[in-house]
């Protein structure tokens, strides 16, 4: 099928956000210009014809195959919606894309209009997960400053777990010291809950581990099982 063969089919899809998306997916597969014009007929679509609760979702799913020009684009729609959630969930994908596409200032730029620090450290991680050596460091090193502030105990537990993946970019002292802030924000928490979720610090505990000898983290384990009998 021809490029127009395949836009005539994906017109005939009556629901908008699928579309939106399907026209998206398409422009993937695309080179420029085409795949720029593509992007943004899904976003008008999105625009235009996804009802207000639908926009935030659709938008979600253009947002890792947008080439830079039409990511601009997509900020200047979601960036008016009034959920801020919605914004800063938003805002994570937006940075990760630019640091996709090697975009490294304006995805640190974007950084600071997220409001929510769940979804801060969480855009943080995503760069470092692709930004050279040279910055993955002082990235990490914000993200750990920032981790105090997630009030949702699972979501700073599953972020410490990628925390750990980028455990090279932390001092044994750094380590510790999130291992034991951590530990100190479970005290809350009762005995199978805090059992249940240390399962999600063995990323943590295994760096550690280069720094700790074993011996002496199985007894700091051990000692753990002893604060919530």
């Amino acid at each position: 099928l021809s490029l127009r063969e395949l836009e005539s089919l994906i017109a005939s899809i009556t629901y908008p956000p699928v579309r939106a998306s399907t026209l998206a997916e398409l422009s993937s597969y695309c080179e420029s210009p085409e795949s720029d014009d593509l992007a943004r007929q899904a976003l008008e679509i999105v625009k235009t014809e996804c009802a207000v609760n639908e926009q935030a979702q659709a938008i979600g799913e253009i947002i890792p195959v947008l080439s830079e020009p039409v990511l601009f684009q997509a900020l200047s729609i979601f960036q008016t919606f009034e959920d801020s959630k919605a914004r800063s969930t938003l805002l994570v994908k937006a940075c990760r894309r630019f640091a996709a596409l090697k975009d490294f200032i304006r995805a640190s730029t974007l950084l600071q209009d997220i409001q929510h620090p769940e979804d801060q450290v969480r855009a943080i991680l995503q760069i470092a997960d692709v930004a050279p050596k040279s910055m993955q460091s002082s990235l990490i090193q914000e993200a750990v400053r920032l981790l105090p502030s997630v009030q949702d105990m699972d979501a700073s537990l599953e972020l410490v777990g990628e925390l750990a993946k980028h455990a090279s970019s932390l001092s044994a002292s750094e380590l510790l010291r999130l291992w034991c802030e951590t530990l100190h924000r479970q005290a809350s928490q009762d005995r199978p809950t805090v059992l249940r979720n240390i399962q999600a610090l063995l990323p943590l505990a295994h760096a550690l581990l280069r720094h700790d000898p074993a011996p002496s983290m199985a007894s700091n384990l051990r000692l753990v099982s002893k604060w919530w009998p």
